[in-house]
């Protein structure tokens, strides 16, 4: 039959791109586990301040801020873990996570949340140095998974027309329950703030994972879990991956070095945190998809359909002869 004659060079080079690309492509589309409530929308300020007040907030659920409606406007609010959805945790002693609105100033200018990212934030440090973090369960994988990370991040100057410099680091790594934990990305992030100037994004930057080399999870059993977790950190000619300003003319700066952050004092004082996402799906996190990192699994794929398309035509060609 002359339709079965075709030959297994030719075979291979008609199926080849096609299945590299679908492949490939297939990695970065089917997956799609992301953080939940990356940007702290869900549990309402006005909600969250209605709850009651406890003294003894390390053991009771609720508003560990005594009084966070005597302020004008009544714009933040101090809870403990529990109240804010996606399992949102932190370790300080009093499980407190600090959640603000726009509009509340706190002893500068008011903040406002960044253009297309909801009215709320968080601020890292509520009442301690602490760190806050959500668990991303990945499941059973078979192969190391790739991960992507977003966030906006924002200083908060102690004055109106101060400039403010805060820096944050962000660790990402395996959360075993064992106690085998492996780093996936230790990072430091400095934005400063010029508070008296037209605010770009206002004042917020934002740091993805496609500013780095690409970083995978190990295979693992259906218990793998990633901690994406957050730490404001003083500098003091110290170094940050990179260093942003986000005033009328923002700049960025990759390891850049002798940064003194201005919260050496007070480290409960900025540091706004936002849009914190972490996913295999890049689109959840609004980052290009990296096809060099997963065209040789695309490749591999390829090769195995084609080897069973090539057997497929040979069954055929023989059961014509």
């Amino acid at each position: 039959m002359k339709n079965l004659s075709m030959s297994t060079r030719n075979v291979s080079l008609l199926s080849l791109p096609i299945l590299i690309a679908f492949n490939t492509l297939s990695i970065g589309s089917a997956k799609a586990i992301a953080l939940v409530n990356p940007s702290f929308e869900v549990n309402r300020v006005s909600d969250l301040g209605a709850l009651t007040f406890t003294p003894t907030p390390a053991t009771t659920s609720g508003r560990i801020q005594p009084n966070p409606f005597t302020l004008a406007p009544s714009n933040f609010v101090i809870v403990t873990e529990d109240n804010i959805n996606g399992n949102w945790r932190t370790n300080a002693t009093d499980r407190g996570i600090e959640v603000w609105n726009n509009g509340f100033a706190g002893g500068a200018s008011p903040v406002s949340a960044a253009a297309g990212n909801g009215d709320q934030f968080v601020e890292l440090n509520a009442t301690q140095a602490t760190a806050l973090f959500q668990d991303l369960p990945l499941g059973a994988s078979v192969g190391s998974t790739q991960l992507f990370f977003s966030f906006l991040h924002r200083a908060r100057a102690a004055s109106v027309g101060a400039t403010a410099l805060n820096a944050v680091r962000l660790r990402i790594f395996n959360n075993d329950p064992l106690g085998t934990n492996t780093t996936l990305l230790d990072r430091v992030f400095a934005t400063r703030l010029v508070d008296n100037s037209p605010l770009t994004n206002n004042g917020w930057a934002r740091y993805t994972s496609d500013d780095f080399a690409p970083f995978f999870a190990p295979s693992g059993s259906a218990g793998r879990v990633v901690r994406y977790q957050f730490e404001a950190v003083t500098l003091t000619n110290g170094n940050a991956d990179i260093f942003s300003t986000t005033g009328a003319t923002p700049t960025r700066t990759f390891n850049a070095t002798n940064i003194t952050t201005s919260n050496s004092g007070n480290l409960s004082f900025g540091n706004f945190l936002d849009a914190a996402n972490l996913s295999d799906d890049p689109a959840a996190v609004g980052v290009p998809f990296d096809f060099e990192a997963n065209v040789g699994m695309g490749i591999l794929g390829a090769l195995f359909f084609g080897r069973k398309a090539f057997k497929s035509w040979k069954n055929k060609k023989e059961k014509s002869n």
